[in-house]
């Protein structure tokens, strides 16, 4: 297929709109599941959300003695994190103060996200999934999404394993977003020598009511964008 976009990402969770945005973009969407879970402070198990002030919503993960990849990684379910977070979820969000009345949008889509709050899941990457599709489907971005550990070579590491997946999945193009993170795997001059061409996300954020909070504040997960501006907010991604 001639111009069949690729793009990669690690699994984070409740993403921004640009992460949403880069698989929009994509013919093949990856998970990079098979990869280190990041150490320190990562989007891969927090996420923000905006009361006034930007609030941290932070998965709680088991320690272990070695470093584990993500598809390896145990939530720690002997604290009350889901509870915690819908609880502040619904003290951001439920109501809508400039409207004098209860919140349509979160009395809308806020019982389905309940649910999957509701519903215990002991691995990082199922919970993360499990939130990232049904947001894509909100959007209604039908792009596939595959899994880095179910294609082309594992045993690649860096830049090579990414050149690989782009090939396995029969990719010429591959797009990269513009973080530090994703430059650290950009070399131009290797993907034109594998024939594969580069395509920069560059992604600009949309700016959109956020109650509570007069100056916008960007990066929010998306759900801030779903829970102010309802199903519309589809039209805030490519």
């Amino acid at each position: 297929m001639e111009n069949r976009k690729i793009s990669l990402h690690q699994p984070n969770f409740l993403p921004w709109l640009g992460f949403f945005d880069k698989m929009a973009k994509s013919d093949v969407f990856v998970i990079f599941d098979d990869v280190q879970f990041p150490r320190g402070k990562t989007y891969t198990s927090r996420t923000r959300i905006v009361n006034g002030e930007p609030r941290w919503l932070t998965v709680p993960i088991k320690k272990k003695s070695r470093m584990l990849k993500i598809n390896e990684t145990e939530i720690d379910n002997t604290q009350a994190w889901a509870e915690k977070h819908w609880r502040a979820i619904e003290a951001t969000y439920q109501k809508a103060p400039v409207w004098g009345k209860p919140n349509p949008y979160f009395k809308d889509i806020g019982p389905f996200f309940k649910v999957l709050y509701e519903i215990p899941e002991d691995s990082l990457l199922q919970l993360n999934m499990k939130f990232i599709i049904f947001i894509k489907n909100l959007f209604k971005i039908d792009t596939p999404i595959e899994y880095s550990s179910s294609v082309g070579n594992s045993e690649l590491q860096g830049l090579d394993r990414i050149i690989d997946i782009v090939k396995s999945l029969g990719g010429d193009t591959y797009i990269t977003g513009n973080g530090v993170g994703s430059q650290r795997y950009v070399e131009p001059e290797r993907f034109a020598a594998e024939g594969i061409k580069l395509e920069y996300q560059k992604f600009k954020h949309p700016v959109y009511y956020q109650r509570g909070w007069d100056d916008f504040v960007p990066g929010a997960s998306s759900i801030d964008a779903l829970f102010n501006e309802g199903r519309k907010a589809a039209g805030l991604i490519a």
